[in-house]
Parts: C-alpha cells; sequence; structure tokens
C-alpha cells in the first residue's frame, strides 16, 4: 500500500508512475451511491492474465523498483507473490476491476452500496464488488428502504447484517421498465453527482424519491410501504 505522501513521491519521480499506482479502498470506505476515500494507493505490479495481458514488468517503472527494493527480503518471504517477488499474485477478475462496478462492505451493519467508474481497486477480503449492465437501476434498489428492511428482517444473523453475494444473488430484481427504470437512474446519477461535489451534501429527497419509485417497481401497496418506512 502507498499513502497520499508515497504516491506523490513517486510521481514526482517519474509521471509514467501513474500508469501503475492506482486507486485502493476497504470496505470501511464504501457508503451509500459514492466512496469515501481514505487515499489509500495500491502499486498495481499484476501478474498479467494468461493469453489476455503481460504482468507488469518492474524494470520499466525503475524509480518504483528502487522504492520497493528497500523491502526486497520481505518480498521474497511472500506466499502470494507473483511471476516475480515484486509482482502480485494472480487474480482471475483483474480485467473486471476496471470496468464500472458496484461495491459493498462484506460484514457490515450498513446498506451501503458504493458506485465506482474509476477502476478502483478493492481489498478482497472486506469488500465484494459487482460488474455488468444496469448497475445504476441496481444501485438504487440495493440502496433502498426495501431492500435494507428485507435485510434487517430476513438475512439478519445475530446483530451483523452480512451482504454477501448469497444475499445479493438471491434478492429479486426486476425487470427494467419504460416508466420507471430512466426516472431511477437519472436521481442515481444526482445523488451521484451531487455528493461527488460534496460528500457533507444532503440527498435524502433524491433518495427519499428513489424509495418511491422502488416501492412502485415491487408493486407494494400503501399498508406494506408504512411497514417498510416503519
Amino acid at each position: 500500500f502507498s499513502c497520499k505522501e508515497e504516491k506523490n513521491f513517486l510521481l514526482t519521480e517519474d509521471a509514467k508512475n501513474s500508469q501503475i499506482i492506482t486507486p485502493l479502498i476497504r470496505g470501511i470506505e464504501t457508503e451509500k451511491y459514492t466512496i469515501n476515500r481514505k487515499g489509500l494507493w495500491l502499486l498495481n505490479i499484476h501478474n498479467g492474465l494468461k493469453g489476455k495481458m503481460l504482468p507488469v514488468n518492474v524494470l520499466d517503472y525503475p524509480s518504483i523498483k528502487n522504492h520497493l527494493d528497500k523491502y526486497y527480503d520481505r518480498l521474497v518471504q511472500r506466499d502470494d507473490k507473483g511471476k516475480t517477488p515484486y509482482n502480485l499474485r494472480n487474480c482471475a477478475y483483474l480485467n473486471e476491476l476496471n470496468h464500472p462496478k458496484i461495491i459493498w462492505q462484506a460484514v457490515s451493519k450498513r446498506v451501503a452500496f458504493s458506485y465506482d467508474q474509476d477502476g478502483t481497486l478493492t481489498c478482497d477480503v472486506t469488500t465484494f464488488f459487482m460488474t455488468g449492465k444496469d448497475l445504476k437501476y441496481i444501485l438504487a434498489i440495493l440502496n433502498s428502504k426495501l431492500f435494507e428492511y428485507s435485510l434487517i428482517n430476513i438475512y439478519l444473523e445475530g446483530d451483523t447484517l452480512k451482504a454477501k453475494n448469497k444475499i445479493i444473488q438471491n434478492f429479486p430484481i426486476p425487470q427494467r421498465d419504460d416508466v420507471y427504470s430512466e426516472r431511477i437512474e437519472n436521481l442515481v446519477d444526482k445523488v451521484i453527482k451531487t455528493k461527488t461535489n460534496d460528500s457533507n451534501s444532503n440527498t435524502i429527497s433524491l433518495e427519499s424519491q428513489i424509495d418511491q419509485l422502488v416501492y412502485k417497481l415491487y408493486g407494494l401497496t400503501d399498508e406494506e410501504i408504512a411497514i417498510v418506512e416503519g
């Protein structure tokens, strides 16, 4: 991992280093719709993908190699090294991380699903992510009060909400329609833009509008909505 100061130093040493210095987040940094970044970075000296992508050659980044050589004895001892002690271990979904994605904390009491389109890398122990189509539409549903109600009342284990892959896979997502889907995505865009410009912005009104549209997607009655709203 590299802190902001280390990142800036390496970029000053050689602007080319930006090619493999990638933002990194942990699960705790996920929030509803956006990421509360803590300024962590990864030297993404990846091990490539067989038949698709060559491993990063650290010799192409001499200042980064010089930086890592200070820790060479520890690099050699790693059990999870790649082609060389400098390379990360194999990652079968390496390409997917470069695509727009939804990221969430693996185990959390919070319902917070973040949208990322910056190629952010995630810590596999503390996060899950998904890629694919209609991500902002799905994001709205996962961040909705309806989904939160379902987690609390159906998937609660002890006092921890385990928002894991199994829960996401089993939660019914309505097919897109011509009535509500585009309106939901437009509201999601507004929430993301507002939060990105100012992380302290109040988006409750926008999120409430999304909740109301999600209720309509699922055909909830006024009585059922009242139960969800508490």
